[in-house]
Protein backbone atom coordinates (compact mmCIF):
# COMPACT_ATOMS: atom_id res chain seq x y z
CA UNK A 1 0.00 0.00 0.00
CA UNK A 2 2.82 2.35 0.82
CA UNK A 3 4.60 1.58 -2.44
CA UNK A 4 1.41 2.25 -4.34
CA UNK A 5 1.04 5.64 -2.69
CA UNK A 6 4.63 6.55 -3.55
CA UNK A 7 4.06 5.57 -7.15
CA UNK A 8 0.90 7.64 -7.29
CA UNK A 9 2.70 10.66 -5.81
CA UNK A 10 5.51 10.42 -8.35
CA UNK A 11 3.10 10.10 -11.22
CA UNK A 12 1.31 13.26 -10.11
CA UNK A 13 4.44 15.33 -9.55
CA UNK A 14 6.41 14.24 -12.62
CA UNK A 15 4.74 16.77 -15.01
CA UNK A 16 5.24 19.56 -12.46
CA UNK A 17 8.95 18.76 -12.08
CA UNK A 18 9.42 18.71 -15.84
CA UNK A 19 7.69 22.08 -16.10
CA UNK A 20 9.89 23.61 -13.38
CA UNK A 21 13.05 22.29 -15.03
CA UNK A 22 12.01 23.72 -18.40
CA UNK A 23 11.16 27.08 -16.82
CA UNK A 24 14.52 27.17 -15.05
CA UNK A 25 16.36 26.40 -18.29
CA UNK A 26 14.44 29.17 -20.06
CA UNK A 27 15.18 31.66 -17.26
CA UNK A 28 18.90 30.87 -17.38
CA UNK A 29 19.01 31.47 -21.13
CA UNK A 30 17.07 34.72 -20.80
CA UNK A 31 19.48 35.83 -18.05
CA UNK A 32 22.46 35.21 -20.34
CA UNK A 33 20.85 36.85 -23.34
CA UNK A 34 19.76 40.18 -21.83
CA UNK A 35 20.32 42.39 -18.78
CA UNK A 36 18.14 41.86 -15.75
CA UNK A 37 14.98 43.95 -15.73
CA UNK A 38 13.70 44.80 -12.26
CA UNK A 39 10.54 46.71 -11.41
CA UNK A 40 11.76 48.12 -8.10
CA UNK A 41 14.75 50.27 -7.17
CA UNK A 42 15.99 48.07 -4.32
CA UNK A 43 18.79 46.45 -6.33
CA UNK A 44 20.26 49.82 -7.35
CA UNK A 45 19.78 51.51 -3.98
CA UNK A 46 23.48 51.60 -3.08
CA UNK A 47 25.42 54.53 -4.60
CA UNK A 48 27.53 53.46 -7.57
CA UNK A 49 29.23 55.73 -10.11
CA UNK A 50 28.53 53.11 -12.79
CA UNK A 51 24.79 53.51 -12.18
CA UNK A 52 22.90 56.23 -14.05
CA UNK A 53 19.54 56.93 -12.43
CA UNK A 54 16.52 59.10 -13.29
CA UNK A 55 16.84 58.64 -17.05
CA UNK A 56 13.61 59.87 -18.69
CA UNK A 57 12.52 58.04 -21.85
CA UNK A 58 9.53 58.64 -24.11
CA UNK A 59 8.79 56.91 -27.41
CA UNK A 60 5.90 56.47 -29.84
CA UNK A 61 5.67 53.46 -32.15
CA UNK A 62 3.12 51.33 -33.95
CA UNK A 63 2.22 49.46 -30.76
CA UNK A 64 2.97 49.49 -27.03
CA UNK A 65 5.58 46.71 -27.19
CA UNK A 66 7.56 48.43 -29.94
CA UNK A 67 7.33 51.77 -28.13
CA UNK A 68 8.70 50.25 -24.91
CA UNK A 69 11.59 48.60 -26.72
CA UNK A 70 12.42 51.80 -28.59
CA UNK A 71 12.32 53.91 -25.41
CA UNK A 72 14.53 51.53 -23.43
CA UNK A 73 17.06 51.28 -26.26
CA UNK A 74 17.25 55.06 -26.54
CA UNK A 75 17.69 55.19 -22.77
CA UNK A 76 20.63 52.76 -22.94
CA UNK A 77 22.52 55.04 -25.30
CA UNK A 78 21.61 58.16 -23.33
CA UNK A 79 22.67 56.61 -20.00
CA UNK A 80 26.02 55.37 -21.34
CA UNK A 81 26.78 58.82 -22.77
CA UNK A 82 26.04 60.35 -19.37
CA UNK A 83 28.28 57.78 -17.67
CA UNK A 84 31.22 58.49 -19.97
CA UNK A 85 30.90 62.24 -19.40
CA UNK A 86 30.66 61.63 -15.66
CA UNK A 87 33.96 59.75 -15.54
CA UNK A 88 36.18 61.87 -17.82
CA UNK A 89 37.14 65.55 -18.09
CA UNK A 90 35.23 67.67 -20.59
CA UNK A 91 38.44 68.25 -22.52
CA UNK A 92 38.47 64.51 -23.29
CA UNK A 93 34.87 64.35 -24.58
CA UNK A 94 36.01 64.30 -28.24
CA UNK A 95 38.17 61.23 -27.51
CA UNK A 96 35.35 59.16 -25.99
CA UNK A 97 34.42 55.89 -27.71
CA UNK A 98 31.44 55.96 -30.02
CA UNK A 99 28.22 55.11 -28.21
CA UNK A 100 25.76 52.98 -30.18
CA UNK A 101 23.17 50.40 -29.20
CA UNK A 102 25.43 47.30 -29.49
CA UNK A 103 28.06 48.98 -27.31
CA UNK A 104 25.51 50.04 -24.70
CA UNK A 105 23.95 46.57 -24.55
CA UNK A 106 27.36 44.91 -24.25
CA UNK A 107 28.21 47.08 -21.23
CA UNK A 108 24.77 46.99 -19.62
CA UNK A 109 24.23 45.05 -16.42
CA UNK A 110 20.77 46.00 -15.19
CA UNK A 111 17.71 48.12 -15.90
CA UNK A 112 15.54 49.33 -13.04
CA UNK A 113 12.09 50.77 -13.66
CA UNK A 114 11.40 53.69 -11.33
CA UNK A 115 8.22 54.92 -12.97
CA UNK A 116 6.39 53.99 -16.16
CA UNK A 117 3.20 54.50 -18.10
CA UNK A 118 2.00 53.47 -21.52
CA UNK A 119 -0.83 53.64 -24.03
CA UNK A 120 -1.49 51.71 -27.20
CA UNK A 121 1.33 53.43 -29.10
CA UNK A 122 3.36 55.30 -26.46
CA UNK A 123 5.72 54.33 -23.63
CA UNK A 124 7.01 56.82 -21.08
CA UNK A 125 9.17 55.96 -18.08
CA UNK A 126 11.94 56.97 -15.69
CA UNK A 127 14.64 54.28 -15.64
CA UNK A 128 17.93 53.47 -13.97
CA UNK A 129 20.73 51.80 -15.92
CA UNK A 130 23.65 50.03 -14.26
CA UNK A 131 26.73 49.15 -16.32
CA UNK A 132 29.52 46.62 -15.80
CA UNK A 133 32.39 48.37 -14.05
CA UNK A 134 35.20 46.24 -15.51
CA UNK A 135 33.88 46.40 -19.08
CA UNK A 136 33.48 50.19 -18.99
CA UNK A 137 36.98 50.69 -17.57
CA UNK A 138 38.54 48.43 -20.21
CA UNK A 139 36.78 50.31 -23.00
CA UNK A 140 38.02 53.70 -21.74
CA UNK A 141 41.52 52.33 -21.24
CA UNK A 142 41.62 51.01 -24.82
CA UNK A 143 40.55 54.47 -26.00
CA UNK A 144 43.41 56.03 -24.04
CA UNK A 145 41.10 58.32 -22.03
CA UNK A 146 41.97 59.18 -18.43
CA UNK A 147 39.03 58.71 -16.06
CA UNK A 148 38.16 58.68 -12.37
CA UNK A 149 35.56 56.45 -10.74
CA UNK A 150 36.14 57.21 -7.05
CA UNK A 151 33.44 59.31 -5.44
CA UNK A 152 34.29 62.42 -3.48
CA UNK A 153 33.12 62.77 0.13
CA UNK A 154 29.46 63.83 0.15
CA UNK A 155 28.48 67.48 0.42
CA UNK A 156 25.33 69.39 1.29
CA UNK A 157 23.76 71.53 -1.42
CA UNK A 158 21.45 74.35 -0.36
CA UNK A 159 18.92 75.66 -2.86
CA UNK A 160 17.95 79.29 -2.36
CA UNK A 161 16.27 82.14 -4.22
CA UNK A 162 17.08 85.82 -3.69
CA UNK A 163 14.86 88.86 -4.15
CA UNK A 164 13.62 89.31 -7.70
CA UNK A 165 14.16 92.83 -9.00
CA UNK A 166 10.90 94.43 -10.21
CA UNK A 167 10.66 95.91 -13.72
CA UNK A 168 11.81 99.51 -14.18
CA UNK A 169 8.30 100.69 -15.12
CA UNK A 170 6.87 99.38 -11.86
CA UNK A 171 9.48 101.04 -9.69
CA UNK A 172 8.30 104.47 -10.82
CA UNK A 173 4.67 103.99 -9.81
CA UNK A 174 4.96 101.72 -6.76
CA UNK A 175 6.25 102.80 -3.33
CA UNK A 176 9.73 101.57 -2.40
CA UNK A 177 9.80 98.09 -0.86
CA UNK A 178 10.15 97.68 2.86
CA UNK A 179 11.13 94.88 5.18
CA UNK A 180 11.93 91.80 3.07
CA UNK A 181 11.57 93.70 -0.22
CA UNK A 182 7.77 93.35 -0.25
CA UNK A 183 5.58 96.50 -0.54
CA UNK A 184 3.47 97.10 2.59
CA UNK A 185 -0.03 95.63 2.47
CA UNK A 186 -2.86 97.99 3.31
CA UNK A 187 -5.32 96.36 5.74
CA UNK A 188 -9.00 96.26 4.93
CA UNK A 189 -11.12 98.86 6.72
CA UNK A 190 -13.32 96.28 8.33
CA UNK A 191 -12.05 93.02 9.78
CA UNK A 192 -14.32 90.21 11.00
CA UNK A 193 -14.10 89.56 14.71
CA UNK A 194 -12.60 86.18 15.63
CA UNK A 195 -14.84 83.69 17.30
CA UNK A 196 -14.14 82.10 20.68
CA UNK A 197 -12.30 79.14 19.12
CA UNK A 198 -9.72 81.22 17.27
CA UNK A 199 -6.13 80.51 18.37
CA UNK A 200 -3.37 83.13 18.82
CA UNK A 201 -1.49 81.59 15.88
CA UNK A 202 -4.47 82.28 13.66
CA UNK A 203 -4.62 85.89 14.81
CA UNK A 204 -0.96 86.39 13.78
CA UNK A 205 -1.40 85.19 10.20
CA UNK A 206 -0.10 87.71 7.66
CA UNK A 207 -1.11 87.82 4.00
CA UNK A 208 1.58 86.86 1.49
CA UNK A 209 2.21 89.17 -1.46
CA UNK A 210 2.30 88.08 -5.06
CA UNK A 211 6.07 88.66 -5.24
CA UNK A 212 6.63 86.31 -2.33
CA UNK A 213 4.35 83.69 -3.81
CA UNK A 214 6.31 83.90 -7.06
CA UNK A 215 9.60 83.61 -5.22
CA UNK A 216 8.40 80.64 -3.21
CA UNK A 217 7.18 78.91 -6.35
CA UNK A 218 10.54 79.52 -8.02
CA UNK A 219 12.30 78.06 -4.99
CA UNK A 220 10.13 74.94 -5.08
CA UNK A 221 10.77 74.47 -8.81
CA UNK A 222 14.52 75.04 -8.32
CA UNK A 223 14.57 72.42 -5.56
CA UNK A 224 12.68 69.91 -7.72
CA UNK A 225 15.05 70.51 -10.67
CA UNK A 226 18.03 69.69 -8.47
CA UNK A 227 16.24 66.71 -6.95
CA UNK A 228 15.60 65.23 -10.40
CA UNK A 229 19.36 64.80 -10.93
CA UNK A 230 21.24 61.62 -10.14
CA UNK A 231 22.80 63.04 -6.98
CA UNK A 232 23.60 59.79 -5.13
CA UNK A 233 25.58 58.15 -7.92
CA UNK A 234 27.43 61.28 -9.01
CA UNK A 235 31.19 61.61 -8.68
CA UNK A 236 30.38 64.23 -6.06
CA UNK A 237 27.54 62.73 -3.99
CA UNK A 238 25.12 65.46 -2.92
CA UNK A 239 22.70 65.63 -0.03
CA UNK A 240 20.08 68.17 -1.01
CA UNK A 241 19.10 70.20 2.04
CA UNK A 242 15.37 70.49 2.71
CA UNK A 243 13.93 73.94 2.16
CA UNK A 244 11.87 75.87 4.67
CA UNK A 245 8.10 75.97 4.24
CA UNK A 246 6.94 79.05 2.29
CA UNK A 247 6.13 81.95 4.63
CA UNK A 248 6.63 85.68 4.40
CA UNK A 249 9.38 85.52 6.99
CA UNK A 250 11.61 82.69 5.75
CA UNK A 251 11.01 82.42 2.01
CA UNK A 252 14.07 80.96 0.35
CA UNK A 253 16.05 80.55 3.56
CA UNK A 254 18.00 77.69 5.07
CA UNK A 255 20.11 77.59 8.20
CA UNK A 256 22.76 75.22 6.83
CA UNK A 257 22.05 72.38 9.26
CA UNK A 258 20.08 70.04 7.04
CA UNK A 259 16.70 71.21 8.29
CA UNK A 260 14.31 74.11 8.19
CA UNK A 261 15.27 77.62 9.13
CA UNK A 262 15.19 78.22 12.82
CA UNK A 263 16.18 74.72 13.77
CA UNK A 264 18.54 74.75 16.72
CA UNK A 265 21.24 72.43 17.95
CA UNK A 266 22.38 71.07 14.57
CA UNK A 267 26.02 71.24 13.47
CA UNK A 268 26.92 72.93 10.21
CA UNK A 269 28.41 70.49 7.65
CA UNK A 270 31.99 71.35 6.67
CA UNK A 271 31.27 70.66 2.96
CA UNK A 272 28.36 72.91 2.04
CA UNK A 273 27.60 74.71 -1.21
CA UNK A 274 24.83 77.25 -1.70
CA UNK A 275 23.11 77.31 -5.09
CA UNK A 276 21.54 80.77 -5.13
CA UNK A 277 19.17 81.67 -7.93
CA UNK A 278 17.96 85.09 -9.04
CA UNK A 279 15.35 85.88 -11.68
CA UNK A 280 15.53 89.56 -12.59
CA UNK A 281 12.12 90.64 -13.84
CA UNK A 282 12.05 91.46 -17.51
CA UNK A 283 15.56 90.16 -18.18
CA UNK A 284 14.51 86.81 -19.63
CA UNK A 285 17.22 84.88 -17.83
CA UNK A 286 18.19 83.17 -14.58
CA UNK A 287 21.31 84.09 -12.63
CA UNK A 288 23.00 81.30 -10.65
CA UNK A 289 25.68 81.75 -8.00
CA UNK A 290 27.46 78.73 -6.52
CA UNK A 291 29.45 79.49 -3.40
CA UNK A 292 30.80 77.43 -0.52
CA UNK A 293 33.21 74.59 0.14
CA UNK A 294 33.26 71.17 -1.52
CA UNK A 295 35.76 68.30 -1.27
CA UNK A 296 38.31 70.32 -3.26
CA UNK A 297 38.04 73.51 -1.22
CA UNK A 298 36.28 76.91 -1.15
CA UNK A 299 35.08 78.34 -4.46
CA UNK A 300 32.57 80.63 -6.15
CA UNK A 301 31.06 80.38 -9.63
CA UNK A 302 28.47 82.44 -11.51
CA UNK A 303 26.39 81.41 -14.52
CA UNK A 304 23.41 82.77 -16.46
CA UNK A 305 20.73 80.82 -18.30
CA UNK A 306 18.32 82.31 -20.88
CA UNK A 307 14.60 81.60 -20.60
CA UNK A 308 13.15 80.65 -23.98
CA UNK A 309 9.40 80.91 -24.67
CA UNK A 310 8.77 81.69 -20.97
CA UNK A 311 9.73 78.10 -20.11
CA UNK A 312 11.27 78.70 -16.68
CA UNK A 313 11.31 75.01 -15.78
CA UNK A 314 13.48 74.19 -18.80
CA UNK A 315 15.95 76.90 -17.75
CA UNK A 316 15.93 75.52 -14.20
CA UNK A 317 16.66 72.02 -15.49
CA UNK A 318 19.61 73.37 -17.47
CA UNK A 319 20.90 75.27 -14.43
CA UNK A 320 20.64 72.14 -12.26
CA UNK A 321 22.55 70.05 -14.82
CA UNK A 322 25.32 72.65 -15.06
CA UNK A 323 25.52 72.84 -11.26
CA UNK A 324 26.30 69.14 -11.02
CA UNK A 325 28.79 69.34 -13.91
CA UNK A 326 30.67 72.18 -12.20
CA UNK A 327 30.95 70.25 -8.94
CA UNK A 328 32.01 67.04 -10.68
CA UNK A 329 34.40 68.95 -12.91
CA UNK A 330 36.20 70.46 -9.93
CA UNK A 331 36.64 66.99 -8.45
CA UNK A 332 37.92 65.50 -11.72
CA UNK A 333 40.35 68.35 -12.24
CA UNK A 334 41.76 67.97 -8.73
CA UNK A 335 42.33 64.24 -9.31
CA UNK A 336 43.29 64.14 -12.99
CA UNK A 337 44.77 67.60 -13.55
CA UNK A 338 43.77 70.19 -16.13
CA UNK A 339 45.17 69.79 -19.61
CA UNK A 340 48.11 67.65 -20.68
CA UNK A 341 51.01 69.75 -19.36
CA UNK A 342 53.53 68.28 -16.95
CA UNK A 343 52.72 70.76 -14.18
CA UNK A 344 49.04 69.77 -14.16
CA UNK A 345 49.89 66.08 -14.06
CA UNK A 346 52.39 66.63 -11.26
CA UNK A 347 49.86 68.62 -9.24
CA UNK A 348 47.20 65.93 -9.63
CA UNK A 349 49.72 63.21 -8.77
CA UNK A 350 50.72 65.08 -5.61
CA UNK A 351 47.08 65.33 -4.57
CA UNK A 352 46.55 61.60 -5.12
CA UNK A 353 49.74 60.77 -3.19
CA UNK A 354 48.53 62.77 -0.19
CA UNK A 355 45.19 60.93 -0.29
CA UNK A 356 46.90 57.59 0.38
CA UNK A 357 48.02 57.11 3.98
CA UNK A 358 48.42 54.55 6.77
CA UNK A 359 46.97 54.80 10.25
CA UNK A 360 46.84 52.67 13.40
CA UNK A 361 43.48 51.56 14.75
CA UNK A 362 43.27 50.90 18.49
CA UNK A 363 40.46 48.79 19.91
CA UNK A 364 39.54 46.81 23.02
CA UNK A 365 38.64 43.57 21.27
CA UNK A 366 37.23 41.82 18.23
CA UNK A 367 33.79 43.43 18.47
CA UNK A 368 35.20 46.95 18.48
CA UNK A 369 37.53 46.08 15.60
CA UNK A 370 34.54 44.95 13.55
CA UNK A 371 32.75 48.19 14.45
CA UNK A 372 35.72 50.26 13.26
CA UNK A 373 35.86 48.41 9.94
CA UNK A 374 32.14 48.86 9.37
CA UNK A 375 32.39 52.56 10.17
CA UNK A 376 35.19 53.06 7.66
CA UNK A 377 33.38 51.04 5.00
CA UNK A 378 30.29 53.24 5.42
CA UNK A 379 32.17 56.49 4.66
CA UNK A 380 31.74 57.55 1.05
CA UNK A 381 35.06 58.38 -0.60
CA UNK A 382 37.17 55.71 1.12
CA UNK A 383 38.55 53.10 -1.27
CA UNK A 384 41.36 50.58 -1.58
CA UNK A 385 41.29 49.93 2.18
CA UNK A 386 43.71 47.22 3.34
CA UNK A 387 44.41 45.90 6.84
CA UNK A 388 48.03 45.14 7.66
CA UNK A 389 49.33 43.64 10.90
CA UNK A 390 46.46 42.89 13.28
CA UNK A 391 46.95 42.26 17.02
CA UNK A 392 44.40 41.74 19.82
CA UNK A 393 44.47 45.49 20.58
CA UNK A 394 45.36 47.20 17.31
CA UNK A 395 45.74 47.04 13.54
CA UNK A 396 47.49 48.89 10.75
CA UNK A 397 45.13 50.21 8.05
CA UNK A 398 46.09 51.67 4.69
CA UNK A 399 43.46 53.48 2.65
CA UNK A 400 42.83 56.27 0.19
CA UNK A 401 40.59 59.20 1.07
CA UNK A 402 40.28 62.52 -0.80
CA UNK A 403 42.09 65.20 1.16
CA UNK A 404 44.13 62.74 3.17
CA UNK A 405 43.99 62.07 6.92
CA UNK A 406 43.04 65.66 7.77
CA UNK A 407 39.82 65.44 5.77
CA UNK A 408 39.02 62.01 7.20
CA UNK A 409 39.51 63.37 10.72
CA UNK A 410 37.02 66.13 9.92
CA UNK A 411 34.58 63.55 8.52
CA UNK A 412 34.78 61.51 11.76
CA UNK A 413 34.13 64.57 13.92
CA UNK A 414 30.96 64.04 15.89
CA UNK A 415 31.12 60.25 15.59
CA UNK A 416 32.14 57.84 18.38
CA UNK A 417 35.62 57.64 16.81
CA UNK A 418 38.42 60.16 16.39
CA UNK A 419 41.48 60.31 14.16
CA UNK A 420 44.45 62.18 15.63
CA UNK A 421 48.07 62.79 14.71
CA UNK A 422 50.23 61.47 17.56
CA UNK A 423 53.93 62.18 17.02
CA UNK A 424 53.62 61.86 13.25
CA UNK A 425 51.43 58.72 13.37
CA UNK A 426 47.70 58.89 12.67
CA UNK A 427 45.72 56.96 15.29
CA UNK A 428 42.04 55.97 15.06
CA UNK A 429 40.27 55.02 18.27
CA UNK A 430 37.02 55.37 20.17
CA UNK A 431 36.64 58.68 21.94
Amino acid sequence: MVLKQRHSYRSRTAPLLMFLLAASFLAINLWAASPLLITTASAAARPNVYTVANVSVDAIASNAVAAKKQAQNEGKIKALQQLFKRLVKYTDYPRLPKVDLPTAEALLDMIVVLKEGNSRIRYKAVLTYRFHKTAVKQLLQRAGVAFIDHQAPPMVLVASVTEMTPPASDTETKPPPTGHGVPPITPQPSQPQPDVGTTPAMLNLQPVSGAELERNQLLQNWYQALRALDLRNALTPIKLAPIAPPTSQNAGTYNGSGGHAGRQGASRPHRLVKAQLTKPSGSGKLLLTLQGRDAVGPFANRQSFPIFDNDVKAALAKAATVTLKILEGRWKTSRLGFGDDDAARASAQAARSHDRFTMTARFSGLREWITIRRKLQSISGIYDMQAGAVSPRGASISLTYPGGPEQLAAELAGSPFSLRNEAGQWVLQRQ
